[in-house]
Formats: C-alpha cells, sequence, structure tokens
C-alpha cells in the first residue's frame, strides 16, 4: 500500500461507526482519497486481480492497526456490489 493510503487509513477508521466491515471502510479510504487510491490500485496492474490484492492489502492493514479488532465475519457487498465475506471490526 501506498505512503498516502498509509497514512489515510487511521484517519478513516476514526471516522467509521465503532462496528464496521472491511468493505465499507475500503469504500470509505477510496472515495476521502481518490488518487493515492488509484495509484495504489495501478501498483497492482500486472495482477489480474488488481482490486482484490489492494483491498487485501488494506485488510492486512486494519487487521496490524491499534485502533481495532475483529469480532467477526459477515457479508456485505464489495466495491463492486457484489457480495461477499469480510472481516467485522470493532474501535
Amino acid at each position: 500500500m501506498n505512503p498516502a493510503l498509509t497514512q489515510a487509513l487511521p484517519i478513516a477508521i476514526d471516522q467509521m461507526p465503532n462496528v464496521f466491515d472491511s468493505h465499507d471502510l475500503i469504500l470509505k479510504l477510496a472515495q476521502a482519497n481518490q488518487a493515492a487510491y488509484i495509484e495504489a490500485l495501478y501498483a497492482k496492474l500486472p495482477s489480474d486481480a488488481p482490486f482484490r490484492e489492494l483491498h487485501s492489502e488494506i485488510a492486512k492493514a486494519v487487521a496490524g492497526s491499534p485502533k481495532v479488532h475483529q469480532i467477526g465475519e459477515r457479508t456485505s457487498p464489495d466495491i463492486f456490489g457484489n457480495g461477499g465475506a469480510c472481516a467485522l471490526w470493532r474501535k
């Protein structure tokens, strides 16, 4: 993940409700940091699945944050509107 998104992650977490999932956070992070998100996504272009790779990297960074802890999983729409399982977090 590029440095701009890494720096923006704690801010995005602060803006989330007390309980949120990875898909919601990724949308918040991407919307608030569009240029950095596009740059990070572009860096994944050699992959056949750049969105999945970047989103996995973001989720791992969230897991390493002292601001949250994982409380389970739930199904929610991803950035494409497809339902899928993702981590559920509590601040």
